[in-house]
């Protein structure tokens, strides 16, 4: 099977990312690791999980491979990074749209 980034998945890995994100960082400010070695892979499975791999998977694509140092000569690259430029500001409209209701609703349900 094939995933194929477009703009919805790249609005809903947005979305995915601060919805893990937002409420780790809230269970990591209340409750702090013994050693700081835990909490670095603990944050970086997390970065994984909801950072990392969607954003390779739903926004960039395993199909775009490395750009050249020329790449803005070349109109079939120029291309390519316009399309990834697109779908990455989809994945930040996402990720802000539905950050900021996530972090209020968790904000009014933990006071």
């Amino acid at each position: 099977m094939s995933i194929d980034p477009t703009k919805r998945s790249a609005a809903l890995a947005g979305a995915w990312c601060t919805f893990g994100m937002v409420p780790f960082e809230l269970w990591t400010d209340r409750h702090p690791f013994d050693s700081l070695l835990t909490k670095n892979a603990v944050t970086l499975i997390a970065f994984a999980a909801f950072l990392v791999i969607p954003v390779v998977f739903f926004v960039i694509g395993r199909i775009a491979g490395p750009f050249s140092r020329t790449w803005f000569l070349d109109p079939v690259e120029g291309a390519q990074v316009e399309i990834i430029t697109r779908r990455m500001f989809c994945w930040f409209l996402g990720a802000a749209i539905f950050g900021s209701i996530w972090s209020l609703v968790l904000s009014c349900a933990l006071r």
